[in-house]
């Protein structure tokens, strides 16, 4: 494992559908306390050696907001990651490539007034509803336009 992921507190964790090559599997994605993300593929390559789990890019952080991740949803193409002071993020993952995209303009962001807890979203990653800190359910909307 990356020295990087030593002491790291991990929040949320969701599987991928599967993906195409290189992958040719679901992969596992896992939000941490810093508003990190990593992704591993749990059928490690060398099953003498089950251990030595297959991190995407040798368990490199993807640090893709400054709070807490609450929750990831993988569907469609496309995640949606919310965290915990109300950011709520969408990125389009057409190449399969499971982590955030470079141009940062690629992500969209939605804030919330609260903090969340709990996230469900559409089929799609369109439209959904969160749960808050604060006991409120917030309806949240991407555009239909930047269809992921």
């Amino acid at each position: 494992m990356n020295h990087e992921l030593q002491n790291t507190n991990f929040t949320c964790a969701t599987y991928t559908p599967r993906l195409p090559a290189p992958y040719n599997c679901e992969l596992i994605m896992m939000g941490t306390s810093d508003g990190g993300i990593v992704a591993v593929n749990p059928y490690p390559k060398d099953q003498s050696n089950i251990r030595n789990l297959d991190w995407l890019e040798h368990g490199k952080k993807e640090l893709i907001m400054g709070e807490s991740i609450s929750a990831i949803i993988y569907r469609h193409s496309s995640v949606v990651i919310t965290g915990s002071n109300g950011l709520v993020i969408k990125y389009a993952d057409k190449s399969g490539q499971v982590l955030p995209p470079a141009d940062k303009d690629m992500i969209n962001k939605i804030k919330a007034d609260e903090g969340i807890t709990a996230t469900q979203m559409d089929e799609k990653n369109i439209e959904g509803i969160v749960g808050t800190a604060d006991g409120n359910i917030k309806y949240v909307q991407f555009s239909d336009t930047e269809q992921s």
